[in-house]
């Protein structure tokens, strides 16, 4: 049986592992940070504004998220990283200057808040499941058979009938899968 203090842990890592804890910390922030940020113009024809119209939303999203700065030629290359990413099925960078070219540059802008959101979705549930004590094989069982019993709906059917134990043998993949698994449904939802 857990103590009161592993069993208060385990409360309050569920508690910031719920959907509406990480609404309020993270995806209300964020979509603030978007809608603070206006397009002057829908449709970009050259390539050069658009690039410095990319850039300067990155360096706003970071200035209002880490409050800090980002220099153009970081900012321009995380742009360009998170638009291939985010439009890989489509055609990646390419395809978000064509958005532009077509005036829809405020998809491309929404696209780079979408990405910044989900990245710090992912970053606070590993940073929640993280908090634990490495060599705390006990802690890192509860907390698996916890999350398992409490949001057993995300779990493949295989993985559900394993013993909690065995899964926190590898509790550092599990908490990166968990991560993204939360983090790719809320996303997939949202659309």
């Amino acid at each position: 049986m857990a103590t009161a203090t592993k069993e208060s842990t385990l409360d309050k890592m569920l508690e910031e592992l719920d959907e509406e804890y990480i609404d309020n910390k993270v995806s209300k922030p964020h979509d603030k940070i978007r809608n603070k940020y206006k397009v002057e113009k829908d449709e970009i024809a050259d390539y050069n504004t658009f690039k410095q119209e990319i850039t300067k939303y990155v360096q706003h999203h970071w200035k209002e998220w880490y409050k800090g700065n980002i220099s153009d030629g970081e900012a321009f290359a995380h742009a360009h990283e998170i638009l291939n990413s985010a439009l890989r099925d489509r055609g990646g960078f390419v395809e978000a200057f064509k958005m532009a070219k077509k005036g829809k540059f405020a998809d491309v802008i929404d696209a780079l808040s979408t990405n910044f959101e989900s990245e710090a979705k992912q970053k606070h549930i590993s940073s929640v499941l993280n908090s634990v004590d490495p060599l705390d094989y006990d802690t890192q069982t509860e907390i698996v058979s916890g999350l398992m019993e409490k949001q057993s709906g995300l779990f493949p059917a295989d993985m559900k009938k394993k013993d909690p134990k065995h899964i926190a043998r590898d509790y550092g993949k599990f908490a990166q899968h968990y991560a993204a698994i939360r983090t790719q449904v809320k996303d997939d939802y949202a659309k």
